[in-house]
């Protein structure tokens, strides 16, 4: 008597009993599988034909999974179960013969992630009437990615010299895997872009994989303005506006950010020009909700640690490191959505929060929230193990927050970039003289499109 033996799990490979089984037996029609108990099933294979056809179908019961597409396999001799055409969530299977009897575990990952890169793709390519003209002339782009864009600037080391700001100008090719994958589950963030430096193998015996997650503005001060809603723009998710503003400019330069366009941030870029590596993890906000699922250290963990099971399957990995040293930046007013994961008690009760999350960077927040943003920053650093905790900060103005986190004066000058004694905490006021502008948007937009470099290169990564 040959056996299949059906079970699910989801990450670190935790078993689940949301999930049933059907299976199809040599092009028959699919059929529950026989039901056990914690998610488990059976299915008892005809002794003729060998080889014989089977086909295996995961069906979450709750909303917190993706289906899984069906498995094709063909079962032939004394428990031998092939692999024909089966999606990464199906670990290989494995066969046990005992007492005359073969018995094969096939195990299903159920996933919270999956991948819609090329439909992210497909509606940014149809770009609304009301934006035409304004996408670079190259428009679309035929793939999802991050290539070597030459000579842009970049900040350079040390980036004040003299009273003056100093760019090196280099060509860089971040070397990333870049997707897009869809959440399930949550009404925000329903889609994350990803930026996977190469250098960060996926084998079975990789190091612990460090992140840095990036929290875009609120978009919910945009939509007034006639962004992210409105007609012919769609919707969230996939709407143009969420894609090309929430996503695309964030991880993609469009030109010199200093000579052409200040607002594309270029984020791989800034971090491949630090010489660190971190997987970027870049959430889509939405209206009211925002960041939604990451102002939560359990959910934001969870949702970190989908990411890196579904890259490391990719690979053919089923048990994938530790999460390792974990970054959170933010620009604009999306680092108040900073102070307030720092400031919930739940979040600070949390292992992420205490030993996981060890670098926090600030570029260019609002004025009034630089207070709260320190003080919850510094509560932070001290707790769990805080000896290589670290805070960054970049802004226009100075303020007495400054000289609060390097507990000591502040350089007595108008452009300045100080850290503490122990390199742990950086301080940089960047006026706008200092970048030749009188526009105070261009330089709020410069800061976080320029400043990530010099945080990295300062970092634990």
């Amino acid at each position: 008597m040959d056996i299949i033996r059906l079970s699910a799990v989801f990450i670190n490979r935790q078993p689940t009993n949301e999930c049933t089984f059907e299976v199809s037996i040599n092009g028959g029609g699919f059929r529950p599988a026989n039901g056990g108990a914690s998610g488990t099933a059976s299915v008892e294979l005809p002794p003729t034909p060998r080889p014989l056809p089977l086909e295996i179908r995961a069906t979450p019961t709750t909303n917190h999974h993706f289906r899984v597409e069906e498995g094709r396999f063909e079962y032939r001799w004394n428990g031998e179960l092939v692999a024909i055409r089966v999606p990464k969530e199906f670990m290989p299977p494995r066969g046990i013969r005992s007492s005359g009897h073969n018995s094969i575990s096939v195990v299903v990952v159920l996933s919270r992630v999956r991948d819609r890169t090329n439909d992210v793709l497909a509606s940014l390519a149809r770009v609304p009437g009301s934006r035409v003209g304004h996408p670079p002339t190259s428009w679309p782009p035929s793939a999802w990615d991050t290539p070597s864009l030459a000579n842009p600037r970049y900040i350079a080391s040390p980036p004040v010299r003299a009273g003056n700001l100093y760019f090196d100008l280099r060509t860089i090719d971040p070397d990333t895997e870049d997707l897009v994958l869809e959440v399930a589950g949550v009404d925000a963030p329903q889609l994350i872009a990803v930026s996977w430096p190469r250098a960060l193998r996926r084998t079975i015996d990789s190091d612990p994989t460090p992140f840095l997650i990036y929290f875009h503005p609120t978009v919910g001060q945009n939509v007034g303005a006639g962004f992210y809603e409105g007609p012919d723009l769609g919707s969230y998710p996939f709407g143009w506006d969420y894609l090309f503003y929430g996503l695309w400019r964030y991880l993609n330069y469009m030109g010199d950010p200093i000579t052409v366009d200040p607002y594309p941030k270029g984020l791989p870029y800034q971090v491949a020009a630090s010489g660190k590596h971190a997987v970027l993890v870049l959430p889509l906000n939405k209206k009211r909700i925002e960041v939604g699922a990451f102002l939560d250290a359990a959910s934001a963990e969870e949702l970190l640690r989908e990411i890196q099971a579904f890259m490391f399957r990719r690979e053919g990995i089923y048990e994938p490191p530790e999460l390792g040293r974990t970054a959170l930046a933010a620009f604009s007013d999306g680092n108040p959505l900073v102070a307030r994961f720092l400031g919930l008690l739940i979040n600070q009760r949390h292992l992420f929060y205490q030993n996981i999350l060890k670098e926090v960077y600030m570029f260019d927040a609002p004025r009034n929230s630089v207070l709260n943003w320190v003080a919850q920053a510094i509560r932070w650093a001290r707790a769990g193990d805080g000896t290589d905790k670290m805070i960054r900060i970049y802004t226009r103005n100075n303020s007495p927050s400054h000289s609060t986190l390097l507990g000591q004066s502040t350089p007595a000058v108008p452009l300045f970039v100080a850290s503490s004694s122990n390199g742990l905490r950086t301080a940089a006021v960047l006026p706008m003289a200092a970048w030749r502008s009188t526009d105070w948007q261009t330089v709020h937009q410069l800061i976080s499109a320029t400043m990530l470099t010099d945080a990295f290169r300062r970092s634990g990564f």
